[in-house]
């Protein structure tokens, strides 16, 4: 083996065993589960919780772990172990609650320990849940009989019940901003068939299901910043007898536990995120192709101007050739004319030749004859006709000569007079294809501005679509900015009694050291200094502001340069102290608390106060959290057809009815029997109440005892495995 598969295979060897040896820590769950009711005059009460804090141990051995959790403005109490649970071992106060630990639990490897408890809280419900309710359109106005509400109502009567939630969790600051976390809900609603028609909703609801007699209908969503309002409408039907009938019941429940909801988000924002990358790939290309536009129009309007210079010279190139084909036809007439006048000339040398060669002939004639005569008379005398014959012959040749010359350029003449023609000829056609090419430089200028309209206009679109481009791309930004936000803010899982850790290291509460300073005239606890020797990291869970003067404090938030009242995170104020839930992660917070994050508390005093701060933190590992909160809403009783603006007794009706015949003018039988049925109505009802709650009492220990059944049954199979192995 070379030396580098050595080294390879060593390293190879080295993760092997890292991941055989490395140890698979324990971890926790904890589910709140906290019970609220909505009276009929719109107030809630309730608080009682129930708390589940689950161990996993996902590693191959037995491990032993501690855990703490977190009762905000609760009791210790009125803390109650459920379904076999051990109590805490330690229970100490915290800023704003208490602090329940459990110490040394076994966890099997691979296996799952529960521990259960109940207890109350004083904490609101973080929802308002309003309900209005309408008859036949008009308002309901309930009416109280023995401390219980009534709504007087008729066979066939229309009810619209409106239901409005409202998530007031505090808004929380991420590392993308500041928002609130969601609310999930399910709203539900259970109503008799009998008693009732089905309900036409809007919005439609996501589920329908038949429950023996009834209808249950529900509706999911989720609750950010705006209300979400759902609105129910059915009748009574006409055969509900008189008496006093149920209202529809109404169940809301709400949960911290979004994490689907931020899976959701965080699919929708790869989307967006996608769009927005073509987009701006597309934005890229329409810049280059507007800038290609704007080129290609400049560039067109450049070869407009050249075109317009050439058409000039074509213009005069073909006004040129147009006097030049005229010049040439007058010069070929002008050479036509003196040919002419050449052919003249020339028919006059020849008229000139005959005669000169009838004169050299007569001159001839004469000499002979004269030879004869003389010859006859015998006379010796020398003529003088060799001198004119020589004469007449050198006349002769010139005439034939200039005729040659004349001839010669006569044909000359011909010739130029064809050319200067045909020269004129081309000079025209020449004009005449600059002419046309003078029109079709017309047509390409126009050609060319029409493509330089068409290029800007192009570009002028281009322009527009990119303008349009990226407002959309802002808008999908601030889309995709909300949304990570949103996905962020459903992915915090912020508890509602209190945060869980797992394993903490030192439980306990930290004492603060706080930095005074006096601002006009009051004091100023400009930030809060965690103690050298505290463990670095975890997280705030929650701080106690004690002020020996025992006045009020405030927690004030640092917005654009000027110190407000501080909206989040939560905070309470009292006589002497203040109490802030911030639930901050201290990881890099440089052991600054409140000024580094834009707070301070402030302290109305003239003196310098007395201030002790204590912290709660979280610094184990912490335990995912989910909430909910199940809230019944106590509606008002239907009265179906009874008057209950006096109601009666049943003796009083009896007695009524016993002096019927006696009385003259006394009620009539149904007045009578509608009073009794008022009566009997009205003394049912508390035990149609109590009826109810013994159901639901009884429903809860049912589940309770199958709950206890389970863990007996698990408990005596643990006891038989035990004393199998002994």
């Amino acid at each position: 083996m070379t030396p580098s598969r050595r080294a390879l295979a060593l390293a190879a060897a080295v993760l092997i065993v890292g991941v055989r040896t490395a140890a698979a820590q324990p971890t926790g769950t904890k589910e709140e589960t906290v019970y609220y009711e909505i009276l009929w005059n719109g107030s809630v009460s309730g608080g009682d919780a129930e708390v589940s804090l689950r161990l996993s141990n996902p590693g191959e051995s037995n491990e032993t772990v501690s855990v703490c959790d977190r009762l905000w403005f609760g009791d210790a109490r009125d803390v109650r172990p459920l379904l076999g649970s051990r109590p805490p071992d330690l229970t100490f106060e915290i800023p704003g609650g208490y602090s329940l630990c459990w110490r040394s639990i076994p966890v099997g490897a691979g296996g799952e320990v529960e521990i259960r408890y109940g207890a109350r809280t004083n904490l609101s419900l973080p929802a308002e849940v309003s309900i209005s309710i309408l008859i036949n359109g008009e308002p309901a106005d309930p009416e109280v009989v023995e401390g219980r509400p009534y709504l007087p109502v008729s066979p066939g009567d229309e009810i619209e019940v409106s239901v409005t939630l409202l998530n007031t969790l505090p808004r929380r600051t991420t590392d993308l901003g500041v928002g609130r976390p969601p609310l999930g809900y399910n709203l539900q609603l259970s109503i008799k068939r009998d008693s009732f028609t089905e309900p036409d909703s809007d919005p439609a609801p996501a589920m329908v299901l038949p429950s023996g007699d009834s209808w249950i209908l529900s509706w999911f969503g989720v609750l950010w910043d705006d209300p979400e309002t759902i609105s129910m409408r059915f009748r009574l039907r006409p055969s509900v007898p008189l008496g006093v009938e149920d209202f529809p019941d109404l169940t809301v429940q709400l949960s911290t536990d979004t994490s689907s909801v931020a899976d959701q988000l965080e699919e929708a924002a790869e989307r967006y995120n996608e769009s927005l990358r073509l987009l701006l790939n597309m934005s890229d290309r329409l810049q280059e192709m507007r800038d290609s536009l704007f080129w290609l129009a400049s560039g067109l309007e450049g070869a407009r101007r050249a075109l317009t210079d050439s058409r000039s010279g074509l213009r005069e190139l073909a006004d040129g050739l147009r006097r030049a084909a005229v010049g040439e036809e007058r010069a070929a007439d002008e050479v036509g004319r003196v040919r002419g006048y050449l052919a003249d000339v020339l028919d006059r040398m020849d008229s000139l030749g005959s005669t000169v060669d009838r004169v050299i002939e007569a001159n001839r004639d004469l000499l002979s004859k004269l030879k004869d005569l003389l010859s006859q008379f015998n006379l010796s005398i020398t003529l003088p006709g060799g001198g004119i014959s020589d004469l007449i012959s050198s006349m002769r040749s010139q005439l034939s000569a200039a005729r040659g010359r004349a001839a010669a350029t006569i044909s000359t003449l011909a010739r130029m007079e064809s050319t200067l023609r045909n020269a004129s000829v081309s000079l025209s056609e020449a004009a005449e294809a600059a002419e046309a090419a003078l029109d079709n430089l017309t047509i390409l200028d126009s050609s060319l501005e029409s493509a330089a309209s068409a290029a800007r206009y192009g570009a002028s679109i281009s322009d527009e679509a990119i303008s349009n481009m990226t407002e959309r791309m802002e808008d999908l930004n601030s889309t995709l900015s909300d949304l990570r936000l949103r996905s962020e803010l459903a992915r915090l899982g912020v508890p509602f009694l209190g945060p869980a850790e797992v394993d903490p290291p030192d439980p306990g509460v930290v004492e603060v050291v706080p930095r005074l300073s006096r601002e006009g005239g009051s004091w100023v606890v400009a930030d809060l200094i965690l103690p050298n020797s505290t463990v670095p990291g975890g997280v705030l869970s929650s701080l106690s502001i004690l002020s020996g003067d025992g006045g009020g404090m405030y927690l004030q938030a640092n917005c654009s340069g000027s110190w407000t009242l501080a909206e989040f995170p939560p905070w309470w104020s009292s006589p002497g102290e203040l109490i802030v839930i911030p639930l901050w992660n201290l990881s890099g917070a440089g052991g600054g608390l409140l000024g580094a994050r834009g707070y301070r508390v402030l302290i109305p005093s003239s003196t310098r106060p007395s201030v002790r701060i204590e912290a709660d933190l979280v610094r184990g590992r912490p335990m995912e959290v989910r909430t909910r909160m199940v809230v019944s809403v106590d509606s008002p009783d239907l009265a179906v057809g009874l008057n209950l603006s006096e109601p009666k007794p049943p003796a009083a009706a009896a007695a009524e009815g016993d002096r019927d015949g006696e009385v003259e003018g006394g009620p009539s039988a149904p007045v009578l029997l509608l009073t009794s049925l008022a009566a009997a109505g009205v003394a049912a009802l508390g035990y149609r109440r109590i009826r109810a709650g013994r159901e639901r009492e009884r429903t809860r220990l049912l589940s309770e005892l199958e709950r206890l059944r389970v863990e007996v049954d698990l408990l005596i199979e643990e006891v038989r495995e035990k004393l199998g192995e002994g």
